[in-house]
């Protein structure tokens, strides 16, 4: 009795598996085929003043208007360069483009407005660390049928946030990822494995216990 209790037990654990994997597979399948789409959703990785300040001036176009209205010339130019490098320099001013930003330090609606932007600045205040970041917006973005999302982090921050972006937008919901590491005045040491993996495991744990609450899985 109890060997078979162990092969029921067993069975029904694989089953489960090899179902998660196709729906995961086809999630990440989606996303990737969504990377030519436009993005449609910014999501600024709140926390910092200065990288909050960086977005606000990019949301305004500045890096597009005249660096010399920055109050960082040097440091907008290198962020400018960085959304160049991943084909996004006109996202963050595309009117039809929503500004999502986690958890900020900062009013960075109102620096968007003062530095001469209009575009539409949300905040989100539920998050406390990088994978809530992502796992209470992700509801959010599935809803509204985001294909693409373009992220804006640190430099330093910039694996973690996309390893937990690909579990949790495109292994979760079939949403495309782009993220764009902002740089820094004082820029920051590389974040150390561990950081990474943990916040990794617990992006995949999300997406077995919480997506399917969300109807993520599996996407759209």
């Amino acid at each position: 009795m109890l060997i078979i209790t162990i092969l029921e037990i067993t069975f029904v654990a694989g089953m489960y598996y090899a179902v998660a994997r196709a729906l995961i597979g086809a999630s990440i399948d989606k996303a990737e085929h969504r990377r030519s789409c436009p993005v449609s959703a910014v999501l600024v990785l709140g926390g910092d003043s200065e990288r909050e300040q960086l977005a606000a001036e990019l949301c305004a176009g500045l890096h597009l208007r005249g660096f010399s209205r920055s109050r960082d010339e040097k440091l907008l130019r290198q962020a400018a360069d960085v959304l160049e490098a991943c084909g996004q320099s006109s996202a963050l001013t595309d009117p039809s483009v929503t500004v999502y930003v986690s958890s900020p330090a900062t009013d960075v609606a109102a620096a968007c407005r003062a530095a001469g932007g209009r575009a539409e600045v949300r905040t989100d205040t539920a998050a406390t660390d990088t994978v809530s970041n992502f796992t209470t917006l992700a509801p959010l973005f599935l809803g509204r049928e985001d294909e693409h999302v373009l992220v804006l982090t640190s430099s330093s921050h910039e694996e973690r946030a996309w390893r937990v972006g690909r579990a949790v937008l495109m292994a979760g919901c079939g949403i495309a990822v782009t993220v764009a590491g902002l740089p820094s005045s004082t820029p920051a040491q590389p974040e150390g494995r561990l950081r990474r993996w943990r916040d990794q495991a617990r992006a995949w744990l999300w997406i077995v216990t919480g997506a399917p609450q969300h109807e993520c899985v599996g996407g759209r």
